[in-house]
């Protein structure tokens, strides 16, 4: 795949999959500066990725993000780990009934600085969300999102 930015190609990306169709590696090259990074992806038995691991170009290790998952395939906790392996910061998230993240909370390990965000939805009739309200840590609303869902008889 080809990226451009202001009508010049700034980026190319190269994409591994397995058998299942899911992505297991990404290698990205930044014309602009020649720089290289290579993404590995982890996966589960059900395809969910669990791991993301990043090496820059001479293959060394950079970063690690690790994944927990609920039973119904959520994430609800995500682990970020320097290139030394340190635990640099921690996003936990809760869902409600319909699987829509509800609050998400980042921890950062250095400073101890904890941020979060709580999201409010409207629902239609088929309990897809068609607003989503994103509210700061002091509960003023930082984003509204909406969108149009169109059904289609078959």
């Amino acid at each position: 795949m080809k990226s451009y930015f202001e009508n010049k190609l700034s980026h190319i990306y190269y994409y591994k999959y397995d058998k299942k169709g899911n992505c297991i590696e990404e290698l990205s090259e930044e014309l602009k500066d020649s720089s290289f990074s290579k993404d590995i992806y982890i996966r589960d038995t059900n395809g969910q990725m669990i791991v993301w691991e990043r090496y820059n170009k001479l293959g060394n290790f950079n970063s690690k993000l690790v994944y927990t998952l609920d039973e119904n395939g959520n994430r609800i906790k995500e682990e970020y780990f320097d290139k030394e392996g340190n635990k640099e910061n921690e996003t936990i998230y809760f869902y409600n009934s319909e699987n829509d993240v509800i609050t998400e909370t980042d921890y950062d390990v250095k400073s101890k600085y904890t941020n979060s965000k709580i999201y409010s939805y409207k629902y239609d009739d088929n309990f897809n969300w068609i607003k989503r309200i994103e509210y700061k840590k002091d509960m003023s609303i930082e984003y509204i999102t909406k969108r149009k869902i169109e059904y289609y008889d078959e």
